[in-house]
């Protein structure tokens, strides 16, 4: 049987006088420049990437105060919430399966740009909408935006950073899915908060500037990944990219050359051109993911992590609605309940690049299940303790942002350049599909807040347990894998004879 994923046996040089583009970025990165102006530009790299994170936070959790607004509800909606809150989720699904080979062929960049502009347009169209089945389109469409965006940023963001840093700067572009929270708390709180009656259609409006102000800095100075390139067979632009990127950082040593970045990569690979050999391929490229044992296994596992920390999630996400019941200042605790992420991202940053990643997640898992069982006893008390339901509202956010910054760069180190995106669009999808069955059971839920806080709770505790027992790889300061070992074990060994 022919080889499943690659055709090639590849060992990448990492020794003599050819050096990998993890040996480059690492020395760029170890070289300390006369001044610390000299990285800004590196830094614009990942503050860019963030802010397209930022985008998706906004357009996802813009939602849970749009349907906790009356006049909302009243004009658009039409008792139709499960389905507007899911649309969303259905687009992030579609998007994540369709365009996660396709960003494996056609480049992260190109697919990262077109995200961002459908994001931006289809959250600025939401503001005109007029009955249920505009706005469900619109958010449709805008779901499709950020599949598109899952499935290469992370994977973009991996190949651009060095190995031992990775961790740093993977938190530091999860980081902004917490400022996005902020935004739309701080614009809910000031349009909508103290009896402010601010339409509806404003609040959208500008909260589509993130993913409108990203798609510019991403055209502007995101290069295109270098792994992409060199698999691809373009050297010279990949060969141009990494000495760029070095630069950003004050390197001054000698540069990488284009038979070095060549000598790390098997022979690029041809494709057919034309849609529907896309189509073909990107199916192709699905069965190949699943047919190989060794990334059938890590896929499995990385889609079950994404299902059970999506679907706690997702009870969240109506934490606004819920504490409209419970609380006299619904806007101004949801957005302390945004803010309360910031310990989450810090710790997570300390924690990456010096603890076992699959350590950490069990104890995120961990974490996140008994601040959301302690809120759910808190919730059904009847005593209604606003600062309680604040302190644990904060913990469990923190503890969020913890596992979710784990779990996303577990997830982009596991898999190899050639699949990276389309193994990241196969979990992001799990985890979409784990959203519109939370959201469609949710409506149900909402009135009786700690039954659903309780739901979020399991979730995250058979989370616990699938994460416990889960066997992924160690990749805490590895270099990126490029191709995957091609060979079945049990497909290509000959049987022995019989004694």
């Amino acid at each position: 049987m022919t080889p499943i994923l690659s055709e090639y046996k590849y060992k990448p040089l990492t020794s003599g006088k050819h050096r990998t583009i993890d040996d480059f970025y690492e020395e760029a990165h170890s070289h300390e420049p006369g001044k610390y102006i000299q990285r800004l530009g590196y830094l614009v790299i990942f503050a860019s990437l963030g802010l397209a994170n930022t985008g998706d936070s906004a357009e996802i959790g813009s939602m849970g105060f749009l349907l906790a607004n009356q006049d909302f509800r009243d004009e658009v909606v039409q008792g139709k919430d499960g389905i507007v809150a899911s649309a969303t989720y259905f687009g992030m699904l579609f998007g994540g399966l369709c365009c996660g080979p396709v960003c494996d062929r056609m480049g992260r960049r190109n697919i990262l740009v077109g995200g961002l502009a459908l994001n931006a347009t289809a959250g600025i169209l939401m503001a005109f909408t007029s009955t249920p089945y505009e706005l469900i389109l619109c958010r449709f469409l805008l779901g499709l935006g950020i599949g598109m965006i899952v499935t290469c940023l992370l994977a973009l963001t991996s190949e651009h950073a060095p190995s031992k840093s990775r961790g740093t700067y993977l938190n530091f572009v999860s980081s902004f899915w917490t400022i996005g929270a902020i935004w739309v708390a701080v614009l809910a709180y000031e349009m909508f908060g103290h009896g402010r009656e601010t339409s509806w259609r404003i609040y959208c409006l500008v909260n589509a500037i993130p993913s409108a102000t990203a798609f510019l800095l991403v055209l502007c100075f995101v290069p295109e990944s270098a792994r992409y390139l060199g698999l691809n067979g373009k050297y010279k632009e990949a060969t141009k990219v990494v000495n760029n990127i070095a630069g950003s950082l004050g390197y001054v040593g000698d540069k990488m050359s284009e038979e070095e970045l060549k000598a790390q990569f098997p022979p690029a690979k041809t494709y057919d051109e034309g849609f529907w050999a896309t189509v073909k391929q990107s199916c192709k490229a699905y069965g190949n993911l699943f047919a190989n044992s060794s990334t059938r296994s890590r896929t499995m596992v990385v889609q079950g992590l994404w299902f059970f920390t999506s679907f706690g999630t997702g009870t969240s996400l109506w934490i606004p609605r819920i504490l409209s019941e419970l609380v006299n200042d619904p806007y101004l605790f949801s957005l302390l309940y945004a803010c309360g992420s910031v310990p989450g991202i810090l710790l997570a940053g300390f924690l990456l690049d010096k603890m076992e990643r699959t350590r950490l997640l069990t104890i995120g898992f961990a974490l996140t299940t008994c601040t959301l069982a302690c809120l759910a006893v808190v919730a059904a008390s009847g005593t209604n303790s606003q600062i309680a339901i604040l302190i644990l509202v904060c913990l469990f956010h923190s503890c969020l942002c913890l596992l979710w910054s784990t779990l996303s760069i577990i997830s982009a180190e596991t898999f190899p350049t050639e699949i990276r995106s389309t193994a990241m669009g196969v979990c992001s999808a799990t985890g979409r599909f784990a959203f519109v069955v939370v959201h469609n059971i949710s409506p149900i839920l909402v009135g009786n807040p700690p039954y659903l806080v309780a739901l979020g709770s399991v979730a995250f505790g058979v989370g616990l347990i699938f994460s416990h027992f889960s066997q992924l790889p160690s990749q805490t300061g590895a270099p990126l894998k490029d191709v995957e070992a091609p060979l079945l074990a049990n497909e290509h060994k000959t049987p022995l004879p019989r004694q």
